[in-house]
């Protein structure tokens, strides 16, 4: 669990900007996220240790009751829904002292069985099509479950890369599916867990979602109908409440899910009437915690926002940025840089930086860095002037990640140096060596300092470092998240030295 948290972390990202179905509103790896930071924080509060990559907790029983309720209590969004039924039915067909080859390729089958039920209308080109993939490759394979995992990963691969030819709207972007590449993420983190391996799944190239449609890039026409998502928990009772239910909503709207187990289930529509359904919801039980969101303003911010495109040929500017740690370079990779190592406390190689700036395909190049590798961007570029060359130089890490997300490749080198210095100037920066019971407490006090005086902060950043394990990063996540509700905790395996790089923006 939590490898998977850490891929989603890597590419949510990427999968925001490939979310074209069923509506373009560029948050299927946010959804997806913040699915699983709901389990991984149930696993904490429950006493399990997620170190070493893994989840580690006394027994598989307790291990299938916390994962699918906290997953079911805290899906967000269609793709949401939807992981929380997968991971249901993997815990569910799990037994008690482990799973052999044919376990995992059972739990597998039983998955993407029960994701297709939950869907009132099932699509070819969505996430079914790559976990019936995996699922039909799993039941062939050989006796280990390394085997079996090994076998169900190349295969959803290569259903993802169909989804794009089965889905028109898939085929009218020029992209895979959101969803089913959160999936490719969810057995590449099974398949390194089982094996003691590494996560493997490549970053990939940005989709349209949320950017500006111009030259030589693929566009989006924006289908703002139905206006509304709508999203709460109930109690059905039993297989005959439930089907109607489900039929009372079906006439109401689309992308309509209905997920859970037992008695409590969760319910996601989209739709123009969101008091009727909640309305013809009440006939079966009092829903909880309803959500409705507006997805018309959702959609219309991402048709109109300023994300990353699909693109042709030569862009207007460039971005080479140098980043300590695999974490941070897939996080700057992940925002349009080409990624040159650096850090390491003497700084990246002259002869490297310029080679990346020479690969880049672009009239012009940003090289974003920290101080520690100015020197050595300096020497690389051997800035004048009124070239088309500059260099961004930034406090810290989490500000360089801020300046990465302004940068925009149709706008000039003037443009984009304006914006991603001042983003990075709203970004204060610090860092944490505690550790172990004492990094709890290190963190929120540095959040407490470095917000001194700030009223309109809405995000803290916690980049982290290599050598931490995995509890205690949950446990640090989660008293930021309680220590400060009305920010959005962002966490990045970033692989540095530093134990944390904190950034409040």
């Amino acid at each position: 669990m939590a490898l998977y948290a850490e891929a989603l972390e890597r590419f949510r990202l990427e999968i925001d900007s490939l979310n074209v179905f069923p509506v373009p509103d560029g948050d299927t790896g946010t959804n997806l996220l913040h699915t699983q930071r709901a389990v991984l924080e149930a696993l904490s509060r429950d006493g399990a240790a997620t170190g070493g990559g893994g989840v580690a907790v006394a027994s598989l029983p307790a291990l299938r009751e916390t994962i699918p309720d906290a997953s079911l209590a805290g899906a967000r969004g269609n793709s949401g829904v939807i992981l929380s039924q997968v991971l249901r039915a993997l815990c569910a067909a799990l037994p008690d002292e482990g799973a052999d080859g044919a376990g995992v390729a059972r739990a597998l089958r039983d998955a993407a069985a029960e994701a297709r039920r939950a869907v009132a209308e099932p699509k070819e080109g969505t996430v079914l099509t790559v976990l019936d993939g995996a699922a039909r490759a799993a039941s062939g394979a050989g006796p280990g479950a390394g085997v079996v995992l090994d076998a169900a990963l190349r295969a959803a691969r290569a259903a993802l890369g169909r989804t794009q030819s089965l889905l028109p709207e898939l085929r009218a972007a020029g992209v895979v599916d959101a969803g089913g590449k959160g999936a490719v993420l969810l057995l590449d983190a099974l398949h390194a867990a089982v094996t003691g391996g590494d996560l493997t799944e490549p970053t990939g190239m940005a989709g349209p979602v949320g950017a500006e449609a111009g030259e030589g890039t693929r566009s989006l026409r924006g289908d703002l109908a139905p206006a509304y998502e709508v999203q709460f928990l109930i109690e059905a009772p039993g297989d005959e409440g439930l089907a109607e239910l489900r039929s009372r909503l079906a006439v109401l709207g689309d992308s309509l899910a209905v997920v859970g187990g037992s008695v409590l289930y969760r319910v996601h529509v989209h739709t123009d009437r969101p008091e009727d359904v909640l309305a013809a919801a009440r006939a079966t039980a009092e829903p909880r915690y309803p959500s409705v969101e507006r997805l018309t303003a959702q959609v219309a911010e991402c048709l109109g926002g300023s994300a990353r495109e699909v693109r042709a040929g030569r862009t207007t500017c460039g971005l080479v940025a140098l980043a300590e740690g695999p974490g941070l370079a897939e996080a700057l990779r992940s925002l349009g840089a080409n990624v040159v190592a650096g850090g390491s406390g003497r700084g990246a190689r002259t002869d490297t930086v310029a080679a990346a700036v020479a690969s880049v395909r672009a009239d012009g190049v940003v090289v974003l860095c920290t101080q520690t590798d100015a020197d050595a961007a300096r020497r690389s570029l051997g800035l004048e002037t009124g070239s088309d060359r500059a260099l961004v130089v930034v406090a810290a890490y989490p500000a360089a990640i801020s300046a990465a997300a302004a940068f925009h490749p149709d706008a000039t080198i003037a443009t984009n140096v304006a914006a991603m210095t001042a983003a990075a100037e709203r970004c204060r920066a610090g860092e944490v060596t505690a550790r172990g019971d004492e990094a709890a407490s290190a963190v929120t006090q540095l959040v407490v300092r470095l917000g001194a005086g700030v009223t309109e902060a809405e995000v803290v950043t916690l980049v982290v470092g290599d050598a931490v394990p995995g509890e205690e990063v949950a446990t640090v996540a989660a008293a930021l998240r309680r220590g400060f509700p009305r920010l959005r905790v962002e966490v990045i395996a970033g692989g540095q030295r530093t134990r944390y790089l904190v950034g409040l923006e």
